[in-house]
């Protein structure tokens, strides 16, 4: 199954957190887990418009921000940082 890597930040803990979210094929598609500080963690993604920045595809209206990618329940926030810096945060696992 293919991945798509985030990184995110907890809003209670302030803990900054790598993701792995799977791309279904799902037009939206849902992911949660549990932040050891017991934040609940949950949010959707458009998994089409991921797939086409994953594939180069150029996206012809202006730029999408990462409130039209990513839905949160309010309790993380999504980074925007390289994938090297991404790469370097700990992982928390999908529930």
């Amino acid at each position: 199954m293919v991945t798509h890597t985030i990184g995110i930040k907890c809003r209670q803990c302030d803990t900054k957190w790598k993701l792995h979210i799977p791309l279904s094929g799902n037009n939206v598609d849902v992911f949660a887990t549990i932040c050891p500080c017991s934040a609940i963690i949950v949010g959707n993604y458009n998994s089409v418009l991921i797939k086409e920045d994953l594939e180069g595809i150029k996206i012809t209206n202006q730029a999408i921000s990462n409130d039209q990618k990513y839905l949160t329940n309010g309790h993380f926030d999504i980074l925007d940082i390289s994938p090297e810096d991404i790469n370097r945060l700990p992982e928390l696992s999908l529930e």
